[in-house]
């Protein structure tokens, strides 16, 4: 069965023997110049003729290599344009489903958040209530106490004030539980996780120690490159504290081809 969207490409690849030579040639060359010594400056013309020697092989194969891989290129192009439209959709289809899944357990974090808090204030509520209740009992025992002193029962007044500081007593130790009557939790399904992507959200910039970032290499390197350009465009004639400009020489060639 014949599939119309299906991909199906021959690439032939074919070097002729001058690019061949052209291999051998580099080969050679860069065996030769591991040898070379300049101490006059006959050598440092000879040298001068292999670098641009080298510069001409250089471009000619760097230049098939391209043209060559060129049809290769071309079918990783139609493959990417025959998957990625389906690729995308995948991706846009996985997001859509965690953002839904996520919406939903935050949801249910969110009520059962919202029950614990009903719960420590029903159960405060009571708290609150039978501290009262006790407290009141307390007072009672208290007039009572009193209405006896003024029979002269001295031995049953102190009976009742003793009971009443102990009914006081009781009333600071009232402890209600917490009862959550709806639990909501986040559901458990085999093979999805829920992952926490811890993250920094920095304030102030300016408030951040030196110490967390200014020996970080991937910090030192951003640095670097942007007093690299800093020097380029500048060439050094610009000082700055703490870096000194410096600059190097390098040989240009041009090809002998």
């Amino acid at each position: 069965m014949n599939n119309e969207n299906a991909i199906n490409e021959v690439v032939k690849i074919n070097l002729d023997s001058k690019v061949l030579d052209y291999v051998k040639e580099a080969g050679l060359l860069s065996i030769n110049v591991m040898g070379l010594t300049i101490s006059n400056g006959e050598e440092y013309k000879k040298t001068a003729g292999f670098l641009q020697d080298i510069k001409g092989l250089y471009n000619i194969l760097e230049n098939t290599r391209k043209e060559t891989g060129a049809p290769l290129l071309a079918i990783k192009r139609k493959v990417d344009d025959f998957l990625n439209p389906s690729i995308k959709k995948l991706v846009e289809a996985e997001s859509i489903l965690k953002r839904g899944m996520k919406y939903f357990n935050d949801e249910q974090k969110r009520k059962a958040q919202i029950e614990q808090r009903k719960a420590e204030q029903k159960a405060r509520e009571l708290e609150e209530k039978k501290m009262a209740q006790l407290k009141e009992k307390a007072e009672k025992e208290i007039e009572k106490a009193k209405k006896e002193e003024e029979k002269g029962n001295v031995d049953k007044a102190n009976r009742l004030k003793e009971k009443a500081q102990e009914i006081k007593e009781k009333s600071n130790y009232v402890h209600v539980p917490v009862v959550i009557t709806q639990k909501f939790q986040v559901e458990t399904v085999s093979g999805i996780s829920i992952k926490k992507n811890w993250f920094a959200q920095i304030k102030d910039f300016s408030k951040v120690p030196k110490s967390v970032y200014i020996n970080d290499p991937k910090v030192q390197q951003v640095i670097q490159s942007l007093l690299n350009r800093n020097a380029k465009v500048t060439k050094g004639s610009i000082p700055m504290e703490g870096v000194e400009f410096l600059f190097s020489e390098g040989i240009s060639s041009k090809s002998s081809f």
